[in-house]
């Protein structure tokens, strides 16, 4: 592209699209692996846990100021990885997005939990969003009773992102 004046070199450089160069306000779909440390679980919050038809146990915890649009945006991170998600025993991949922070995290009960990204963005959105981050809280999702620890094979959580990735 061959510009003859100032005005128009500056017109071809405005058309060039931003997106591949401007910071993103999160992870995107490539998530960051930490040793799970168990979440804040002090004040489980709306009473006893759920049981959903799959045996998953669903908590709200504690107020949360991740918003709905930011958890929606890090489920669909989540769920832009296609075929299926894996994790080492005591470790999660995490990704966030404005306020929100989606953790999958292994349980001490397996070597790794490996599941369809799809099914954990399903299962985040079913609980963990519209019933609690709706309503203020952080949600968690779990195939044993404790949420806020290691056992089980996994645990999935939407919660405050407070920065330091």
């Amino acid at each position: 592209m061959i510009f003859k004046s100032p005005l128009a070199l500056l017109t071809g450089l405005c058309a060039v699209s931003t997106a591949s160069i401007l910071p993103r306000s999160g992870t995107g779909p490539k998530p960051f692996l930490t040793p799970d440390n168990g979440t804040d679980t002090d004040g489980i919050q709306g009473g006893s846990p759920s049981v959903a038809s799959d045996g998953s146990i669903n908590f709200c915890l504690t107020e949360t100021t991740a918003t709905v649009s930011d958890c929606q945006a890090v489920i669909g991170d989540i769920r832009a990885n296609p075929g299926s998600l894996s994790v080492a025993s005591g470790y999660c991949l995490n990704w966030y997005e404005g306020g929100c922070l989606g953790r999958v995290c292994g349980g001490t009960d397996a070597a790794s939990y490996s599941a369809s990204a799809s099914w954990i963005a399903d299962s985040l959105t079913t609980y963990a969003l519209e019933t609690c981050i709706a309503d203020g809280r952080a949600g968690g999702i779990s195939d044993c009773t404790n949420v806020g620890g290691t056992c089980g094979t996994y645990h999935f959580f939407l919660q405050t992102y407070a920065g330091g990735a």
